[in-house]
């Protein structure tokens, strides 16, 4: 069974090496970024289907718009010339 990369980014070790205990950790961290996930998107996006949201799918930029999880779509180039245009310091 090939399992995800676990370690750290000096000492990744890939496919076959992982432990049934990395693999369960592996699991758990999974799980608590998509409980956040579901949270935001609970809290700043009160017009989408929570359930949809949260169905631990991915989705290309154009349909996470079509499905109101983003505003809009644009490059950060883009973005950083309307700061830009609108006075902000950009870094």
């Amino acid at each position: 069974m090939l399992r995800p990369c676990l370690g750290t980014r000096r000492n990744r070790e890939c496919v076959s090496t992982s432990t049934d205990e990395s693999l369960e950790r592996f699991k758990e961290q999974l799980e608590d970024v998509h409980d956040a996930f579901k949270s935001h998107v609970h809290e700043n996006r009160a017009g989408v289907d929570q359930d949809a949201a949260g169905s631990g799918e991915a989705w290309l930029a154009t349909q996470a718009k079509a499905k109101g999880l983003v505003d809009e779509l644009k490059t950060s180039d883009e973005y950083l010339l309307e700061l830009d245009e609108q006075q902000y310091d950009n870094i």
